[in-house]
């Protein structure tokens, strides 16, 4: 997301999940992201793909409640048969980054 930093190599992408989510396989009962429509364009060992993702998090009355849309763009690579994320431009559209921004602080805020 885009307003939420850029994050390279496995070690870093993993300390941001686990400060945001939790530690690997820990049940996540506040959110969950779902990714849609994807279109993949492919170039031997090279990909292109865009996609729409929605964030879902759990509102004050416990009900699923959308959070953050927007779009990504993927660029991808196939090494050793295994297709992985090469970089990844999430362009938020429902908030705008500035908006998501507050909107986390607010929540953290209200936590503490």
């Amino acid at each position: 997301m885009n307003g939420g930093g850029s994050h390279k190599g496995q070690a870093a992408i993993r300390q941001m999940l686990e400060s945001t989510m939790g530690p690997a396989l820990a049940p996540n009962r506040a959110n969950y992201h779902l990714v849609s429509n994807p279109r993949i364009d492919i170039d031997g060992d090279r990909a292109t793909a865009t996609s729409r993702y929605l964030f879902m998090m759990r509102g004050p009355d416990g009900r699923p409640t959308p959070s953050l849309a927007g779009v990504y763009h993927d660029e991808l690579v196939r090494i050793g048969g295994q297709w992985k994320i090469k970089r990844r431009i999430a362009d938020d559209i429902m908030p705008t980054p500035d908006e998501w921004r507050k909107i986390m602080a607010a929540r953290k805020a209200a936590a503490q």
